[in-house]
C-alpha cells in the first residue's frame, strides 16, 4: 500500500501542475523513500531539496544520514554556501 502512495507521489511531481521549485514536495519525497529503508532513492530526492533550500540545515542533515547509511562518505557534497559554520568546524584553535 506505500508502494502504492508512493508511485502516486512520484506521478504528482511529474504534473505540470506542480511548482517542481517547491522544496517540500522533494523532501517529503526523500523522507518517504527514507522511510521506507531505501536510501538511495532518498538521496536522489534530498538532493532535489538542497538545491533548492541551500541554506536549510534540514535538507544537508537528512542528505547526510542518508549517505551515512550507504556508507558513501566521500561523496557527500559540502555544503554550498562559503558562509555556512560547517566548513570551520576543523579550523577552530584549541584554548
Amino acid at each position: 500500500m506505500i508502494h502504492r502512495n508512493v508511485a502516486g507521489l512520484t506521478r504528482l511531481l511529474c504534473d505540470a501542475d506542480v511548482n517542481r521549485k517547491d522544496y517540500r514536495a522533494w523532501y517529503g519525497m526523500g523522507q518517504t523513500y527514507e522511510l521506507l529503508g531505501e536510501p538511495y532513492y532518498a538521496i536522489n530526492y534530498y538532493q532535489k531539496a538542497a538545491a533548492l533550500r541551500p541554506n536549510d540545515s534540514r535538507m544537508w542533515a537528512a542528505l547526510a544520514a542518508c549517505y551515512e547509511k550507504v556508507k558513501r562518505y566521500a561523496n557527500a557534497p559540502p555544503p554550498p554556501n562559503p558562509s555556512s559554520p560547517l566548513p570551520h568546524l576543523g579550523k577552530a584553535e584549541s584554548r
